[in-house]
């Protein structure tokens, strides 16, 4: 279907500007011709200098008023749409940093979510599997060396010293034996 045929009041209201000239030239035409023919019933014969300027005077202030209202309307409109872009801005840029913010929070929690896995895992071994009376080749011990070594990667600075620190004070003898420390790993995120 093709687009629906305007009216022509439609087609008009696009095009204010000729429409006023539209209608200076037709009312000049009927100045002129009411002069030239002596036409009475058009109210222009025998008007003077002096009439036409207190007819112009008295069409100037509408005039004037529309055009201000017009360009007042405009000057509005501009700034109205520099605040719509502004405000659309801060809106994305709020939206990157909530993205940000909650990626960061995802990745804490994910981090905070294996450190505790790894203190389950640990603590079963510890508790359950004799890790803390195990020989350095006994394979509880080397599960426990492989969870650690692990889990560290994944862990930020905090989560890694303190991993570090509660490895070490739990099994002295293990950590001393697998030589897992701060030097084998850096404790940066």
């Amino acid at each position: 279907m093709g687009a629906r045929p305007r009216s022509w009041w439609q087609t008009a209201r696009k095009h204010p500007l000729v429409i006023g000239l539209i209608v200076l030239v037709v009312g000049s035409v009927l100045i002129f011709l009411g002069y030239r023919l002596d036409w009475h019933w058009t109210g222009f014969f025998h008007k003077t200098l002096w009439d036409w300027l207190n007819l112009l005077a008295a069409l100037a202030i509408p005039v004037v008023a529309g055009f201000g209202v017009a360009w007042f309307t405009q000057l509005q409109q501009q700034r109205d749409k520099r605040l719509e872009q502004t405000q659309h801005e801060q809106d994305q840029k709020l939206a990157v940093q909530r993205a940000e913010t909650e990626r960061e929070i995802a990745v804490d929690n994910q981090r905070e979510a294996a450190l505790q896995g790894y203190i389950d895992n640990m603590s079963e071994l510890l508790l359950k599997e004799g890790l803390r009376k195990s020989q350095s080749e006994d394979e509880v011990r080397k599960i426990a060396r492989v969870r650690t070594l692990t889990v560290l990667p994944r862990l930020d600075a905090t989560r890694k010293s303190s991993t570090l620190y509660i490895f070490g004070s739990l099994a002295p003898r293990l950590h001393q034996s697998s030589q897992i420390s701060a030097g084998t790993f850096q404790t940066s995120g």
